[in-house]
């Protein structure tokens, strides 16, 4: 009996080992990865000036850092809000990624903004716990801003804006000792100047052509005399310009000369329209008047608006500057435009009316900002950009079960529901017996609140047909059949 147990216990432990090395050889289809973040918070000097305070920047913790793991071929992606919430226990699906730790976002410009980037590959493989260093570094532009003693007495008042290529306009006062961090590529630099005796005005002098990530542009501002013993504004920001400042003349004569001004209708600057999406505003003449009486040199226009980046639209154009690609998309999502053909014309004309259909809800996001700023040929640009701001509200469109027609009938009446400002943008179509689109016309037989009826034209047939109505090119459809 005793030797009939111990048989019995080794045969147990042996399915047991056995089970275990089954277990061992296997594969789980899983591994882990161990994350260790460090953070270079220097920066790149552009000029003997900033070398010294290249490092005196408020530096994150890393622990503050977020992560984000993405697969190479995109199917897998898993987001941590900062490196404490990572466990590195968390199994990760075998394959080749991606890991990035980052603080801020390169979207979100201003003072005290930094983003901070690092990302590296690594691979996960099977019951394996693969170690990743991440390492990051600043991947925005800073600048900061200084004014001589000089300049100080010499002007009452003072600002300096900086904008960056879609980015803000960010403007330091004559207190803000601040560094601003914006996002890498050209950067305007716009000061508005008040002398004691009261004349003011804004230039423009100066752009930094391609300002890169981790690189701190302090844009000095002074004065100084010329041969002729007139004062005059000296700007630099990099080591070329430092050397040899860019100089503007802020003679009274060019100082008190009119600005490029904007004649605004159907909006106020910032004060957002509701529209629904795809149609016009309530007011059908939303549009601006340029007027450059020292001749025109740039009018540049910023755009914000996830559904016309979805077609092509730029982020940020000169339109007199532009190609003949990038004005054919403005004209052919509705924007109007007069007198931008040359430098030195001294009228132009922006109409946003047609731009308006256009404009939808992508995504959640129901904001359209379009900002506007002009130039002319002695550098001087209007106080403050002109804003205008488009909230979308959503659109109701269905197209409801019509009644069946006759055999042979050559129109049919379908009942649109629709609370859009104009019918009319509705286009009608269909599918014929070869399986070509072929377009409706329409009319409107009678309208009750948002329920419309209206008769389409139809080829005469005894078999169904699919019928669909679009808005704007078909980016926003319905459809129903007839029989």
């Amino acid at each position: 009996m005793k030797l009939k147990k111990i048989f019995l216990y080794s045969a147990t432990m042996l399915l047991l080992v056995s089970c275990a090395n089954e277990d061992k050889q296997g594969s789980s289809g899983y591994g882990a990865i161990n994350v260790q973040v460090s953070a270079d918070y220097k920066v790149v000097p552009v000029t003997r000036s900033t070398a010294e305070s290249a490092s005196t920047i408020e530096n994150p913790d890393v622990s503050e850092f977020a992560l984000k793991l993405v697969s190479s071929d995109g199917s897998f992606s898993r987001a941590w809000d900062s490196l404490a919430d990572f466990d590195p226990a968390t199994k990760i699906p075998v394959g080749a990624y991606t890991m990035s730790a980052f603080y801020g976002d390169i979207d979100i410009e201003g003072f005290e903004k930094p983003f901070y980037l690092g990302e590296t590959p690594v691979a996960v493989r099977d019951r394996e716990n693969s170690s990743v260093e991440i390492n990051c570094t600043l991947a925005n532009v800073k600048v900061t801003v200084e004014y001589s003693d000089a300049f100080k007495k010499y002007f009452a008042d003072y600002s300096t804006t900086i904008h960056s290529t879609g980015g803000e306009y960010i403007e330091f006062s004559k207190t803000e000792t601040r560094a601003a961090y914006v996002k890498p590529g050209k950067i305007t630099i716009q000061t508005h100047l008040k002398k004691q005796n009261g004349i003011e005005s804004t230039f423009e002098p100066a752009a930094i052509p391609n300002a890169a990530a981790r690189q701190h542009y302090k844009i000095k501002l002074d004065i100084s005399d010329n041969n002729a013993g007139e004062t005059q504004l000296n700007i630099s920001f990099d080591e070329t310009t430092e050397t040899q400042p860019i100089k503007i003349d802020i003679s009274d004569e060019v100082m008190v000369a009119p600005a490029p001004s904007f004649l605004l209708s159907g909006f106020e600057s910032g004060v957002p329209i509701e529209a629904k999406e795809f149609n016009y505003p309530a007011d059908k003449n939303v549009n601006i008047s340029l007027t450059a009486k020292g001749g025109l040199a740039g009018c540049t226009l910023t755009t914000s608006s996830r559904s016309l980046e979805s077609k092509g639209w730029p982020q940020e154009i000169d339109l007199i500057n532009m190609s003949e690609d990038q004005a054919e998309i403005l004209r052919r999502l509705g924007l109007k435009i007069k007198g931008f053909s040359e430098v030195g014309n001294k009228m132009g004309f922006i109409d946003f009316t047609e731009l308006f259909t256009q404009l939808q809800i992508i995504d959640n996001s129901d904001q359209h900002m379009f900002t506007i700023s002009a130039k002319d040929l002695y550098g001087k640009v209007s106080e403050s950009p002109i804003s205008l701001s488009v909230k979308n509200l959503p659109l109701t469109f269905t197209l409801q079960e019509p009644e069946a027609v006759f055999v042979g009938s050559s129109s049919a009446i379908i009942p649109v529901l629709y609370d859009g400002s104009d019918i009319d943008l509705v286009q009608f179509s269909y599918l014929n017996a070869e399986g070509h689109k072929v377009n409706c016309t329409s009319t409107v037989l009678s309208a009750e609140e948002n329920l419309y009826q209206v008769k389409i034209s139809v080829e005469a047939t005894n078999k169904p047909i699919e019928i669909e109505a679009s808005l704007s090119g078909g980016l926003k459809t319905a459809a129903t059949s007839i029989s």
